[in-house]
């Protein structure tokens, strides 16, 4: 079983390496430039723990352009809001405080149809109910 919940996706080099900082869900160690085939599939390890790690070749793993169009308007929209309660604080108005944790709710909104890693879900969710 892999030490993932799920295969994460990764974006791979001209040479076959994984292109991304990639942690090891066990110790942390960065399997960024490892070949995909010696950490892939069934027999993959992480090089530093040993650990069982899952991961698969996505050539739009990072691309902004590639997501959901709904889940970029609900980002965009929570960048403005974030602005605006920004300055609305500045200026000492207590709504301001309230329009920012409604931009930040709205800019940690998960992408519908993608997967997410145990740490990307952890950090989305944190910062969530952080603000």
């Amino acid at each position: 079983m892999s030490a993932f919940p799920s295969t994460i996706p990764v974006k791979l080099d001209h040479a076959g390496r994984i292109a991304v900082d990639v942690p090891c869900p066990a110790c942390g160690y960065n399997l960024r430039m490892q070949p995909i085939a010696a950490v892939s599939g069934a027999g993959g390890v992480c090089p530093e723990c040993g650990s069982s790690i899952d991961v698969s070749e996505r050539a739009d793993a990072d691309r902004l352009d590639a997501a959901d169009p709904g889940w970029r308007t609900r980002v965009a929209r929570g960048v403005r809001w974030l602005h605006a309660g920004a300055w609305l604080s500045l200026l000492g108005l207590l709504p301001g405080v309230v329009v920012a944790a409604a931009a930040l709710w709205l800019v940690t909104a998960k992408e519908p149809g993608r997967r997410e890693t145990w740490l990307a879900r952890g950090t989305r969710l944190s910062a969530r109910w952080a603000s």
